[in-house]
This record gives C-alpha cells, sequence and structure tokens, in this order.
C-alpha cells in the first residue's frame, strides 16, 4: 500500500477528519487509499488549531489512511490534495518514513480504531 509521511499534528488532523485536504508544492496523479504516516517532525504552529492532539500525538509510525479523491491546483508550485474516507488505526505501526509517495512495508495492516 502506498503511503505519506506527514509532520505532526497534521497527520493525526488528517486520520481524525479535522482536515480533508493536504497542500503540497507538488502535484499526484496517485488515487486511493492512502496510509498517513507521522514523521518525527513536530509543527508547533499546529497547536494553535489542535492543542487537544498534542497529548497523544505519534512519531514515526503509520497511524492511519485516506483516500486520495483529487489533486488541485492553486497556483505556482501550490497543489490541494483532496481527501476522504479517515481512519485511525488501532495500533500504530512504527516505521521509518521517506519523501513523497512511498511503498509501506508488505506487514501493515488498516485495522480501524473503531
Amino acid at each position: 500500500m502506498k503511503a505519506l509521511t506527514v509532520r505532526q499534528p497534521w497527520a493525526w488532523a488528517l486520520v481524525h477528519g479535522r482536515q480533508t485536504s493536504e497542500w503540497r508544492t507538488w502535484p499526484t496523479k496517485y488515487r486511493g487509499n492512502l496510509l498517513i504516516h507521522a514523521g518525527l517532525g513536530l509543527d508547533p504552529e499546529g497547536y494553535e488549531l489542535y492543542p487537544e492532539a498534542f497529548d497523544n500525538l505519534v512519531h514515526g509510525a503509520i497511524i492511519g489512511s485516506v483516500a486520495v479523491v483529487n489533486c488541485i491546483e492553486l497556483g505556482h508550485r501550490d497543489y490541494e490534495w483532496v481527501l476522504q474516507d479517515p481512519l485511525v488505526l488501532a495500533t500504530p505501526v512504527p516505521c521509518k518514513g521517506k519523501l513523497g509517495i512511498w511503498n509501506a512495508p508488505k506487514d501493515v495492516t488498516v485495522t480501524p480504531s473503531w
């Protein structure tokens, strides 16, 4: 399955359905389920938007998934990836992240937390 590494708390916001778009400087033609990997980095600006997330942030693991349904060009080097169907994994899967869209380890299974 394909995966994308995102800094916290944005990764948390994606899998909890609090953020339905991801903004990138590059477009994607990929459509379908995408695992969300919470990177090691932390963006402190996100604390103002999602203060409830900071008590339980996971880093360095796949924490859930979303479905990429569209990619909209907003301007020079600005793209909005439109996302749906957020899902939080019952158990985060520790692994190293990568740049771009990458292939997740084969042993990753998507089991919802509900």
